[in-house]
């Protein structure tokens, strides 16, 4: 994959904001990637910032401060990799878009996975799905938990033990936040600490991103809204296929019986 930049800039190309007298500008990020080049405004930094302030908060040591830059980036960073991972092309005006989206949907209805497999007895070879090659993450679907839950029935109180699997377990370690939020930088590094809390697997890293394109792909139905009747809106035509799978997806990993 192509090395992929981004880098927060004060973009001192557009009509500037007086504030006091003094010239404030709207802090964008530059995107390098594929030999091609744009320009992303920041979420995190939306407001109209002084040249000087802008110089203050990029060359700060305070912890806040470079937490939230470095966020920022990484989040940029990895929706251009699932983008061209999914798109197969390197799409300025999609990724623009989709970045802007992702700060204003909320993660949690994607973070849920299909019972087929439960439905037929937990055979990971009898199903396909999302994830390339699924059986080589079976252990990413084992339980890792069983606790106890109790029906009150008014008339009678039953008790049962639920397994609990893996992918089951992390949902509400994230829930609550947006897709945005879900793809910083501090939230990534929890996906992958929690991971390798309850899985010992080679694999991790290549589970991690392909849980991260799932949810990136299950999103692409409301993402189609979103750019409807937009100037983006000829991005639903250009990438019909990947949309139309988007919208058969009812949830984080879809399953199918292999023919």
């Amino acid at each position: 994959m192509s090395k992929i930049t981004a880098k927060h800039f004060l973009n001192t190309n557009l009509k500037p904001y007086l504030i006091n007298k003094e010239k404030h500008y709207s802090i964008y990020i530059s995107l390098v990637a594929y030999r091609k080049n744009t320009k992303v405004k920041s979420i995190t930094f939306d407001e109209y910032y002084s040249e000087d302030t802008f110089n203050d908060i990029i060359n700060s040591v305070d912890e806040y401060d470079i937490n939230l830059i470095e966020n920022e980036i990484s989040i940029i960073t990895l929706i251009t990799e699932l983008t061209v991972s999914v798109l197969k092309e390197f799409d300025t005006a999609f990724i623009t878009a989709y970045f802007k989206f992702s700060s204003i949907i909320n993660v949690d209805s994607y973070l849920e996975y299909d019972k087929y497999l439960q439905e037929k007895g937990g055979n990971i070879n009898d199903v396909s799905g999302i994830i390339d090659r699924l059986e080589k993450f079976e252990d990413f679907f084992k339980i890792v938990e069983s606790v106890e839950v109790v029906h009150d029935w008014s008339y009678r109180i039953e008790k049962e033990i639920k397994d609990i699997t893996f992918v089951d377990w992390l949902k509400p370690k994230f829930s609550g936040m947006s897709i945005f939020d879900f793809f910083n930088k501090e939230n990534q590094t929890k996906l992958m600490n929690y991971t390798s809390e309850k899985i010992e697997s080679p694999l991790n890293n290549d589970f991690i991103f392909e849980y991260n394109k799932a949810i990136f792909i299950n999103s692409l139905n409301r993402f189609s809204n979103y750019i409807s009747k937009t100037k983006n809106e000829y991005l639903i035509e250009k990438y019909n296929t990947v949309f139309m799978d988007s919208y058969n997806a009812k949830k984080l990993f879809r399953w199918k019986p292999i023919n």
